[in-house]
């Protein structure tokens, strides 16, 4: 992944083509929350972010090969059992985000990337 530029920023800032317009995200945010409150009818929560992380482990697990990323970094000490619970849920939205039905790899290690900040692990 290539960092951006600051002329790509400026072209972005000032109305160039750097990115999607608004109502395109605007749909795709919407659909992605759609997604959301479909999988957790039924349960006290409406959103990725309020289910707890035993629940999400249990009745939405992923795949060994989704998570070999996290599980590495916890092996390792940079991520804490806290954390890892808190990838797999933003895991979740970065999934919805992209329509998929469930969290694959791509969008565990974008949200391990997010959660240690390092761009090595995000594939966004």
């Amino acid at each position: 992944m290539t960092p951006v530029g600051p002329g790509d920023l400026l072209d972005a800032a000032s109305g160039g083509q750097g990115g999607e317009p608004t109502a395109t995200v605007m749909e795709r945010v919407a659909a992605a929350r759609e997604r959301a409150v479909r999988r957790l009818a039924g349960t006290p929560w409406q959103c990725n972010a309020q289910v707890p992380g035993q629940v999400l482990r249990n009745h939405w697990p992923l795949t060994t090969d989704a998570l070999t990323s996290a599980e590495r970094a916890l092996r390792a000490g940079t991520l804490t059992a806290r954390g890892l619970d808190r990838v797999i849920r933003v895991a979740w939205t970065v999934a919805d985000l992209a329509g998929a039905n469930k969290p694959d790899k791509s969008s565990v290690d974008t949200a391990l990337g997010f959660r240690l900040g390092s761009v090595a692990f995000a594939a966004c």
